[in-house]
């Protein structure tokens, strides 16, 4: 027979948001505005958590000390302190009828601090585009989690044309450093460290994990997903 199998891996669901238009603050201020426990709830109908980070929530790297808190007025003090442009409309690109729906809850959360947003259905192809060349303000996307705290880097690095064009260094460069870091402990310390910064300068907005089901025979056993690497080591009863 078949069932199915919760995976430790989930599908890494976020608001990637330009950050050569919206500091730091600002980011933040939108990233607390947001009611991702409904995103979970009326989107993912409960098959998901929310999330303040991008690693894999089973993953030794991540911090579970990382905890989410809505905080409406918070949001506005930082939007007001950053003299933040409500005269303006700004565009937030979604290209798939699910992340539709996410697109509708954001806008309508930031509404409530007073912030314009234009929803624009599109399709992957001109979503990715848009998100790199500025064209999208804001744009939705997702990607597969992994357990370790570098797999990011890319996504991070201001040398290269990112969804977010993320143009501080800052967190690649504690990323290097956890490459290059040789102690475990240690390892896992700045990881968690970076986390912490990654939240606070909500580079990219973590909206929360999807939760991945695969279908395996009942005669497949040993089977580690996401870390297939070792395959071959799967056994058939």
């Amino acid at each position: 027979g078949i069932h199915a199998e919760l995976m430790d891996n989930k599908n890494y669901l976020k608001l990637n948001l330009n950050n050569e238009l919206f500091p730091a603050e600002v980011r933040h201020a939108f990233e607390i505005a947001i009611d991702k426990q409904l995103i979970v709830d009326s989107v993912l109908e409960g098959y998901g958590s929310v999330t303040c980070s991008y690693i894999m929530p089973s993953s030794k790297y991540y911090n579970n000390d990382l905890v989410f808190e809505r905080d409406i007025v918070k949001a506005k003090e930082l939007l007001d302190k950053n003299n933040f442009d409500y005269s303006r409309t700004y565009s937030l690109a979604a290209a798939s009828a699910e992340n539709e729906k996410v697109a509708v809850i954001i806008s309508q959360n930031l509404a409530e601090i007073g912030v314009n947003v234009s929803i624009e259905s599109c399709d992957n192809a001109t979503l990715l585009a848009g998100a790199r060349d500025g064209t999208y303000d804001m744009s939705i996307g997702s990607t597969t989690t992994l357990g370790s705290p570098t797999y990011y880097m890319l996504n991070l690095n201001p040398d290269a044309i990112t969804y977010s064009r993320v143009n501080d260094g800052e967190l690649y460069n504690m990323l290097l450093d956890i490459n290059l870091e040789t102690d475990e402990d240690k390892k896992i310390e700045m990881a968690k460290e970076m986390q912490e910064k990654f939240y606070e300068q909500s580079p990219y907005i973590g909206l929360c994990f999807k939760d991945i089901y695969m279908v395996l025979s009942s005669k497949l056993n040993n089977v580690d997903i996401p870390n297939n690497d070792k395959c071959w080591e799967w056994e058939v009863s």
